[in-house]
């Protein structure tokens, strides 16, 4: 996915909770980001605090995409750029990233650096568990 205005989303270090004017991000502050800058949307800011995040994360994401009035839940093959991705981790729903197109997602995952993967890659694509969109 070659898109010039990504580059600064890249490389970024993963921190829980993390602030991208502190120089760390984690998945939901990324995407947050990307969807502002790139796509022009609007996501949510964090509902939990930081004790209930670590705990649950898998109740940090279900609160978090339920402060939009609505949600639409997106086919896999009707998705499009800008469209949130959430992921299955062990079982439970606690990753997310930014769909961009071509089969391509950014986000960023506890231990490592902010990155463009391919939704179609072994890693992630047994892992999709939703694909949802911002009501309009």
């Amino acid at each position: 996915m070659e898109n010039p205005a990504l580059v600064k989303y890249i490389g970024i270090p993963h921190k829980p909770l993390g602030e991208l004017a502190d120089g760390v991000c984690d998945c939901w502050t990324l995407s947050k980001a990307v969807a502002a800058d790139i796509f022009k949307l609007a996501l949510p800011p964090y509902v939990y605090q930081l004790d209930s995040y670590l705990d649950d994360a898998e109740g940090f994401m279900r609160q978090a995409v339920t402060v939009c009035d609505k949600w639409q839940r997106i086919d896999r093959d009707k998705r499009a750029p800008g469209d949130l991705i959430l992921f299955k981790i062990l079982g439970r729903t606690t990753h997310c990233g930014l769909y961009l197109g071509d089969d391509w997602f950014i986000h960023a995952l506890s231990g490592r650096s902010s990155t463009v993967e391919s939704l179609n890659s072994p890693l992630w694509s047994h892992r999709v568990q939703h694909i949802i969109r911002p009501a309009t």
